[in-house]
């Protein structure tokens, strides 16, 4: 399993093969736009401090062109690449 932690500024993730894990703590990451790719079912993304349920951060998300984008109330843009539906998405709260 590998492990990232958004960053203070904007990253580009790859998923490895197996699964991978990417943590967003709220404060950590403020206004950096990241963007995944090969986000596949095995991948979880866990979210932390930001004051506001997954299901309100998917229902909210933006799909278009193939790519689902969710915004985090510090204003962090995380865009999953190939991932089409917001519901593709395995997302906790850390």
């Amino acid at each position: 399993m590998s492990a990232a932690l958004g960053v203070t500024r904007s990253v580009a993730w790859q998923c490895g093969s197996g699964s991978n894990s990417f943590l967003f703590a709220d404060g950590n990451a403020a206004g950096a736009s990241d963007a995944v790719t090969g986000f596949s079912a095995n991948d979880t993304v866990y979210l932390s401090g930001y004051g506001v349920s997954v299901e309100t951060v998917l229902a909210n998300a933006v799909a278009r062109g193939g790519t689902t984008t969710i915004t985090l109330s510090d204003n962090t843009l995380v865009t999953f690449v190939n991932v089409a539906a917001p519901s593709d998405l395995a997302c906790r709260d850390a």
